[in-house]
C-alpha cells in the first residue's frame, strides 16, 4: 500500500517516476495560462509546488537532503517536459532545474503576451486579421508581364525571382533575369532559383 506525501516536498511515492504525464493538457505555446493553472493544481496535490517558485530551495551540497532534493527536482522537471508538445520539450532540455524552466516558460508565454491575448498588433489595432492573400514566398520563381511588346511572337512574360516587398507601396521587388518588368505577375512557389547558393538551371515552363 502506498504511503502519502505528508506535506514533505522531498517525498516520492512508488508511483512517481520520470515518465509520468502530470496533466492531460499539453503546452503548445498558446495555452500557457490554462496549462500553468492545471500544472499548479497537480503539483499542489503532490506537495511539489515549491519547486516552481523556489520556496523549496536547494540545500547545501553537504546537506543530507541534497541528493534527495536533486532527485525530486529532476522528477518534477521531467513531469513538466512530459506535459509539453515534443517540439517545446526539446527546446527546453537545456534547463537545469524546475524553477529555471518555469521562469523561462513564464517569460516566453506568460506575461509577455498577456495583454495581446495571442493576437497580432494589427488585429488589436484594426479589430480584424490582416489580409495575407497577397503574400508570396521570397526566393520563388515568378513571371512579370511584358508591357508594350508589339511583337505577337515575343515572350509575354519574363522570368524573375521574388526578393521581397516594396516599402510603403503595394508592390513586389523582383530580380529581373532578363528585362521589361511590370506590375502583373504570376508566381510559382514550388521553384527557388538560388536554393543551392547559385542560379538553378532547367527552369520550368
Amino acid at each position: 500500500m502506498e504511503t502519502t506525501y505528508n506535506d514533505d516536498p522531498l517525498a516520492l511515492l512508488p508511483s512517481d517516476h520520470p515518465g509520468v504525464q502530470l496533466i492531460n493538457l499539453k503546452l503548445n505555446g498558446q495555452n500557457f495560462q490554462r496549462w500553468s493553472k492545471s500544472v499548479r493544481i497537480a503539483l499542489r496535490t503532490k506537495g511539489k509546488l515549491g519547486f516552481l517558485d523556489g520556496s523549496c530551495s536547494k540545500p547545501a551540497v553537504n546537506s543530507p537532503q541534497f541528493h534527495q532534493w536533486i532527485r525530486c527536482d529532476s522528477m518534477v522537471l521531467s513531469w513538466l517536459l512530459n506535459s509539453m508538445i515534443p517540439e517545446l520539450a526539446e527546446a527546453f532540455l537545456y534547463v537545469d532545474s524546475t524553477k529555471e524552466l518555469w521562469s523561462e516558460l513564464t517569460e516566453r508565454f506568460g506575461d509577455s503576451n498577456g495583454h495581446l491575448h495571442w493576437k497580432s498588433p494589427f488585429e488589436i489595432l484594426h479589430g480584424k486579421q490582416p489580409d495575407m492573400h497577397t503574400l508570396r514566398t521570397v526566393g520563388c520563381l515568378c513571371y512579370a508581364h511584358n508591357v508594350g511588346e508589339n511583337d505577337k511572337f515575343a515572350p509575354r512574360a519574363t522570368k524573375c525571382v521574388l526578393l521581397g516587398y516594396t516599402l510603403g507601396l503595394k508592390g513586389y521587388k523582383l530580380y529581373d533575369l532578363q528585362k521589361n518588368l511590370s506590375q502583373q505577375r504570376c508566381f510559382s512557389r514550388d521553384y527557388f532559383s538560388f536554393q543551392n547558393g547559385s542560379l538553378v538551371s532547367g527552369w520550368p515552363y
